[in-house]
């Protein structure tokens, strides 16, 4: 079996054209099926592979999103500001 490394996965085409929140549900459908143990070992491991790829691109759209909102801020002369989220 060949591995695709996870850096050219996060950018295979389809994926990343999803909107964030339907890779979201992807992932979570993902995690819900892995969770349930009715999938054999090679399923699992697919779709582990395809959830760390999702996982990969979310970050990535995340961080770029996290960033415009930093230049959008600094743009605004100061009437706004940020504070990190703590969950």
């Amino acid at each position: 079996m060949t591995q695709i490394p996870i850096e050219d996965e996060a950018t295979s085409p389809g994926e990343d054209s999803l909107p964030i929140e339907e890779q979201l549900k992807r992932l979570d459908a993902i995690v819900q099926k892995l969770e349930s143990e009715a999938v054999s070992l090679d399923e699992s491991i697919a779709l582990f592979e395809e959830g760390v790829g999702l996982a990969v691109q979310i970050r990535r759209r995340l961080e770029v999103s996290e960033g415009r909102i930093r230049e959008i801020v600094e743009r605004s002369g100061g009437l706004f500001s940020l504070e990190d989220f703590d969950l």
